[in-house]
């Protein structure tokens, strides 16, 4: 799928580039609960929705990605700024750990589309909600 396929691509893109750091918590009190203020304010926080314990992030009116490995059933919901979208369909990436999927109701706002070609050097800011780490996801191939 063509969603799949680019937002693989900008991640991948960012990955490799340059030098690292990242906050890691788990359970509380180390955990953040609030959106970020400051040079982080409005960077993605705001457009993630909670899919059973997880994450999902729409990407589209009636779209959003989550990570393949939480499965996930039709008419299970995403609760997006407080309202209920119900999944109606899956498109499992094949060659990596996402999954998009669509909503019956449209959502308000969405993530944009990165359409640059300048990573290297920018900061990236992403968001999570997992568990304790387990075992490794690979792909069909043995690829981690």
């Amino acid at each position: 799928m063509r969603g799949c396929v680019l937002a693989v691509a900008v991640f991948l893109a960012l990955a490799g580039q340059g030098k690292s750091s990242a906050i890691i918590t788990l359970e509380p009190p180390g955990r953040n609960l609030s959106p970020p203020t400051g040079e982080f304010a409005g960077c993605g926080w705001e457009l993630t929705g909670k899919w059973g314990g997880f994450l999902g992030t729409p990407i589209a009116p009636h779209y959003f990605v989550t990570a393949k490995h939480l499965g996930g059933a039709v008419g299970q919901k995403l609760i997006y700024r407080g309202k209920a979208y119900t999944s109606i369909q899956s498109f499992p990436c094949l060659d990596n750990d996402l999954a998009v999927w669509q909503v019956a109701e449209e959502f308000p706002t969405w993530a944009p589309l990165y359409t640059g070609n300048q990573e290297t050097g920018k900061t990236v800011f992403l968001t999570g909600c997992g568990t304790a780490r387990g075992a490794p996801v690979r792909t069909n191939e043995g690829k981690l």
